[in-house]
């Protein structure tokens, strides 16, 4: 995993990939001494707010989607109901 935090570390930032290292070292030992996985949660959401998620925007900025419909989790998924008992 250092390669893969290497190969973003420039669109991360130095600080934020030696957080994410330490983080994922911690993880692992968390992992080796007591069968836990709890700590992943840490890295695993840092990694998708620094970098996951400015990539996402990125992308959808440069690509100028045609978006069909936005709102909560709710909403969407009552949106997709609907649409769905329409076309049956």
């Amino acid at each position: 995993y250092t390669k893969a935090i290497a190969k973003i570390a420039k669109k991360l930032g130095g600080l934020r990939a030696h957080e994410l290292l330490e983080d994922l070292n911690f993880s692992q030992k968390q992992f080796l001494e007591e069968g836990s996985l709890v700590s992943n949660k840490v890295w695993i959401e840092k990694l998708l707010v620094w970098y996951y998620d400015p990539m996402y925007t990125f992308s959808l900025t440069n690509r100028n989607p045609s978006i069909e419909f936005e709102g909560t989790p709710n909403e969407v998924i009552e949106y997709l109901r609907l649409k769905i008992s329409t076309h049956n």
